[in-house]
């Protein structure tokens, strides 16, 4: 699969996969070079999920490879777990961007009604099922509301 030449893009396509799975996943960084890049689960201990994608260099031969219709440069999966164990317990951690891009979210902003974290919390848990346990995501809230507001006012 083909993720083009920025390696930004290739994130962005796992953070969308890993978000329609609800599994979380994050880059292991003591696999990563310039050329090469390894996604695993947040839970390595129960589970071996991984993805790998590498960039593609320039030819030196005429030989056919599997990635031959890829343009040099770009970037592109080369390999890939099926599924995640049956143990695995991660749950996908929604970032900024990506938590003022969701319906629940928008849905939470409504003209002249105050909008508090705990109402934005209800309205994105109930229809897109994000865990709003952990701390984090509360203070990605946070700022996802002070954003939001903020250009509303401007």
């Amino acid at each position: 699969m083909d993720c083009g030449p920025d390696g930004k893009e290739c994130a962005r396509i796992v953070r969308e996969y890993s978000f329609s799975i609800g599994k979380g996943v994050r880059m292991d960084n003591s696999f990563r070079n310039g050329t090469r890049k390894k996604w695993v689960c947040y839970d390595s201990v129960n589970c071996s999920w991984e993805l790998r994608i590498r960039k593609k260099p320039r030819s030196r031969s005429d030989r056919v490879s599997k990635a031959q219709e890829i343009p040099c440069g770009h970037w592109y999966v080369s390999s890939m777990s099926r599924s995640h164990d049956k143990n695995c317990i991660s749950q996908y951690q929604v970032n900024k961007e990506e938590l003022k891009n969701l319906d629940g979210f928008k849905a939470s902003f409504t003209h002249s009604v105050h909008t508090s974290r705990k109402r934005v919390i209800s309205s994105v848990s109930k229809i897109h099922k994000v865990d709003n346990s952990s701390k984090s995501l509360s203070s990605t809230i946070y700022r996802a509301i002070r954003e939001t507001e903020g250009k509303k006012i401007s």
